[in-house]
């Protein structure tokens, strides 16, 4: 169950590198706003009835990670990920999820698809291990019980995603 909460934290973070894209609109979409994982994060644990003490504890990291994410999703920006690049992640994240895997394998896949240069590497392996510890500092907050409800959450959101596929 830990492992399944990790998963879907890191996958979040993932997605502050690269938009969300369709194949058919690739090539006008850019990257994800610097804090939308964050902001996303915050939405997703706000249902799970956190404790005054854990909404303070969010806040302050909240208030931390934000401008690390900016400054992280800025040197994304600077290494110029092509509509290519971002064509081919899309791609290649839809047909590891339709193949039944794993977020992280699906994210994993879908940077392998990108062909990063040398320049683009260090950008987005800085972004991907800040949202590790991002997630890892998020899952301490959270009961078992939060984290158990966190992980329904994700399977009603996966049954969505492949609801809308079909």
């Amino acid at each position: 169950m830990l492992k399944c909460l990790s998963i879907v934290l890191m996958f979040a973070t993932s997605l502050v590198m690269v938009s969300r894209l369709s194949a058919q609109d690739a090539p006008k979409r850019g990257l994800r706003t610097p804090g939308s994982v964050v902001d996303q994060l915050g939405r997703a644990i706000a249902k799970l009835n956190l404790t005054d003490d854990q909404k303070a504890k969010f806040a302050e990291l909240k208030k931390e990670y934000e401008p690390k994410f900016k400054a992280a999703g800025e040197a994304v920006e600077k290494v110029n990920i092509t509509a290519e690049q971002r064509k081919a992640r899309w791609e290649a994240v839809q047909a590891a999820h339709a193949a039944g895997k794993k977020p992280e394998e699906a994210t994993a896949a879908g940077v392998a698809a990108m062909n990063l240069t040398a320049d683009q590497k260090p950008a987005i392996e800085a972004i991907e291990t800040l949202g590790k510890e991002f997630h890892e500092k998020v899952l301490a907050l959270l009961t078992p019980e939060q984290k158990e409800q966190l992980e329904k959450m994700r399977g009603e959101r996966a049954g969505r995603r492949a609801r809308a596929e079909n």
